[in-house]
């Protein structure tokens, strides 16, 4: 009798803990990012969601015109069916994401031994950091917050499989592979869940209660073929001289046309992550949108400090990893998340504030283990935190004050990457929208002056012009915008050339 009342004791304290983390959550993410509901379509929103036939009806979801993320298109058609296409309370749901994923990251704090004010801090330093702005202010970002979310959820439980009763225990595996699926289903970077899940049984597993380690050798096999067969692939099939192409057209973003190999794509992964390493130790002149010159060299003062710390934490690894320390999982979190997007394949930009979403996660538990590890002096430190994360609070909340209207977001972009012709054409197209084709033309050109390689404010420009009615200037960048055969824009292509000859008669 007394054990069951100790239990129902505990059980309330717990449910009553958690009732605390979850209003304190919502209170601390309303305050911080209420004027998202005033935030209009931004950035990636036309193509994801205004321009997306995936989202518009079960049937046209299944034809899977935009293959590659179907979790966030059902999220989508979720909003669209009850709100409409007014943007205002499609953050409901964005914000939900967020408030619940910073819950779920007190629960795994929790598991893996952190106490209650710790657990905490890792929380709100989650849901406050002002490099989260991106992912929440933004509804095209949804596929970060719901990709953690599956995440979180797998790793919580099968870390409840390693302890649980053997009854539930398979419930909990069940659990973890739907979850890690549907992660995958919104943003294919939750692939890096793969390492966690082994490196979980490592450090919290009996060896007579190992599942995915219990055939180490054949684990081990594979992983070796796996790894030849991508080697034979890259060196013999093709990857090589398809690494070099794709290379090539991401440092041209960078506004780099010099020919480029694997030395300078590693260079400027390097360089990258200490850009983005620096944002989360002093998070102010945030943008949607970074561009920096490409790496001089090994010996570059920010190349060389990042190399020095990229070895300093492989060694920390090794460390931790043989003392089986809970660090090592922490820390392996956000190199298992950082490194489909870090740069090393060039699939996508080398640097933006959402990349860094899900492995913060990480960084806040390791936060945590440090607050643990000096509670004797709490009553200092105590303060010190809470000051810290009224001041990031405080500066997310200006963050995401810049996303209230397109012109701002862009005009600070460009403030804050003066170099960036994607920044410019973007604030070209904003003012064009506004009537004014003139002062566009000059942010077009000035988008082209710096990336000649650019082939969209080619087009914009040649609508400025064609808007001033200057058709004869409009058909001079139209023709160099065709011309220019960027690959991505073929639909673009065909339909201004069919606009030019419907309506003046020109065949481009």
């Amino acid at each position: 009798m007394r054990g069951t009342s100790r239990r129902i004791l505990h059980n309330a304290g717990c449910h009553g803990e958690l009732l605390l983390v979850l209003v304190t959550a919502v209170v601390c993410v309303l305050i911080v990012y209420w004027q998202s509901f005033h935030h209009p379509w931004a950035l990636d929103d036309g193509p994801v969601i205004l321009q997306n036939p995936d989202i518009q009806s079960w049937q046209s979801f299944l034809k899977n015109a935009r293959p590659g993320r179907p979790v966030r298109e059902l999220s989508l058609m979720l909003d669209r069916a009850l709100w409409g296409m007014d943007p205002t309370w499609w953050h409901v749901q964005q914000l939900f994401w967020h408030v619940f994923n910073g819950v779920l990251v007190w629960v795994l704090g929790k598991k893996l031994g952190l106490g209650g004010r710790a657990a905490l801090l890792a929380s709100l330093f989650f849901l406050l950091h002002p490099v989260q702005v991106e992912v929440v202010a933004n509804l095209a970002n949804r596929k970060d917050s719901l990709a953690l979310a599956g995440i979180l959820v797998s790793v919580i439980a099968l870390l409840n499989f390693q302890k649980g009763k053997e009854r539930q225990r398979f419930l909990w595996l069940a659990l973890a592979f739907g979850a890690g699926l549907l992660a995958c289903g919104a943003k294919q970077t939750a692939i890096g869940l793969l390492l966690l899940w082994p490196v979980i049984e490592y450090l919290w597993c009996d060896q007579d209660r190992y599942f995915l380690l219990r055939h180490r050798r054949l684990f081990a096999s594979a992983l070796g073929a796996g790894l030849v067969a991508v080697m034979a692939w890259y060196l013999f099939g093709g990857g090589r001289e398809q690494f070099l192409a794709d290379a090539r057209r991401w440092f041209y973003v960078y506004q780099y046309f010099e020919p480029t190999d694997e030395l300078d794509q590693l260079l400027m992964v390097l360089k990258s992550s200490g850009f983005l390493a620096w944002h989360l130790v002093w998070p102010l002149n945030l943008a949607p949108d970074y561009i920096y010159p490409p790496p001089a060299g090994i010996l570059e003062p920010r190349i060389f400090l990042t190399g020095l710390g990229w070895i300093g934490v492989g060694i920390l690894l090794l460390v931790l990893w043989r003392k089986r320390h809970p660090a090592f999982f922490s820390l392996l979190w956000v190199l298992a998340f950082w490194l489909p997007v870090s740069g090393l394949w060039p699939i996508s930009y080398f640097a933006a504030d959402r990349y860094l979403y899900i492995p913060l996660v990480g960084l806040a538990m390791l936060l945590g283990g440090v607050y643990d590890r000096c509670r004797k002096w709490e009553r200092v430190l105590a303060p010190l935190f809470l000051l810290w994360l009224v001041a990031l609070a405080g500066l997310s909340f200006q963050q995401n004050r810049i996303w209230l209207s397109p012109e701002r977001l862009w005009k600070h972009a460009v403030e804050v990457s003066p170099e960036s012709s994607s920044a410019w054409n973007n604030l070209g197209l904003v003012v064009l929208n506004q009537g004014h084709p003139d002062t566009a033309a000059s942010y077009f050109a000035k988008a082209i002056s710096l990336n000649p390689y650019n082939a969209n404010p080619y087009y914009n420009l040649g609508l400025a012009y064609e808007k001033q009615g200057n058709l004869g200037q409009a058909l001079v960048y139209y023709r160099k915008f065709v011309e220019g055969r960027a690959p991505g824009l073929v639909r673009e292509r065909e339909a201004l050339r069919q606009r030019l000859r419907r309506t003046y008669g020109i065949r481009l």
